[in-house]
This record gives structure tokens, sequence and C-alpha cells, in this order.
């Protein structure tokens, strides 16, 4: 009979998560005053958010998602409804021009 290894007993290492790469990992971004997301390296979100820190500015772009580029572009996408939706309760005469713009 061959000893196996008990999973309970592994390595703390093996458990945990690798760490995020901030300069490789990508941030989702949504604004409540402009109805809008916006997508940038996790690294210049902190930047940013460091900086407003110490101007003592405030900041209206909150974290929706973060991984990789392709993922956080492909959530974006996936709220783009959901944000025309909303930019219409806002600006009815807006939306119609975008209609109008958009659908010939």
């Amino acid at each position: 009979m061959t000893a196996t290894a008990d999973p309970i007993e592994a390595p703390p290492q093996t458990l945990m998560p690798s760490p995020l790469d901030a300069a490789e990992t990508w941030v989702l971004l949504w604004s409540h005053s402009q109805n809008c997301t916006h997508v940038e390296p996790l690294s210049r979100m902190f930047d940013t958010n460091r900086r407003a820190y110490t101007n003592n500015t405030p900041m209206d772009y909150v974290p929706l998602h973060i991984g990789t580029q392709d993922e956080v572009h492909a959530m974006s996408s996936s709220l783009r409804q959901t944000l025309i939706g909303r930019e219409a309760e806002r600006s009815p005469a807006l939306t119609n021009f975008m209609r109008t713009v958009l659908h010939g």
C-alpha cells in the first residue's frame, strides 16, 4: 500500500491563491455620475486612488470586477444594456438622438 498525502496536511502555500500582479490584472470601474464604465490596469486604479486620497479629492469610480483584460471587457459589455436603460431614464431626448444616430 502506497501512502498518499492528506490534502488537509498540505503546505499552506498550495491552498492559497496566487497573489495578484497589479500590472497584469485589470479592473472594471463604474461611474454613477457619468453612467459609464471604464477599464484600466489595477495598478493605475491604485495610483489614481492614492493621488485622490493625498489630494483629498472625491472619487466617482467604483470597482465592479477584477480579472484579465478580456474578462473585464466581457463584463463591461454585459452591463451595456443596463447603462443604456439608465441613460434613457435620465435623458429621454438624448436617448432619442442616440437611436437616430445608431439606427439611422
